[in-house]
């Protein structure tokens, strides 16, 4: 399967490797780009304005963003027409931790 391929439903296999990748960042947060995002949310932020600052195209940034709001990380706020994002209590938590 080529990795452009999307699931369906008539294809349920999808992009395995993606798979993988959002099932190990599920259950380990801190991957590399995730820990980035963490501690540069120390500040709340866009999407955007973190893709800018962390050289990640703003999929990449979306993607991570997705799994550490998933993982009850941070927190996106609706501020007028976009998102701004935040630690939560246990993102703050695990910054200080770590």
């Amino acid at each position: 399967m080529r990795r452009d391929e999307h699931r369906t439903p008539g294809n349920p296999v999808g992009d395995r490797a993606a798979d993988q990748h959002e099932a190990q960042h599920r259950d380990h947060p801190r991957g590399e780009h995730d820990a980035e995002l963490l501690d540069r949310l120390s500040r709340p932020a866009t999407a955007t304005e973190l893709a800018a600052e962390l050289g990640l195209s703003l999929g990449t940034v979306g993607r991570h963003l997705r799994i550490l709001r998933e993982a009850g990380l941070i927190v996106g706020l609706r501020d007028g027409h976009k998102v701004v994002y935040r630690l939560t209590v246990r993102g703050a938590d695990l910054i200080t931790y770590n």
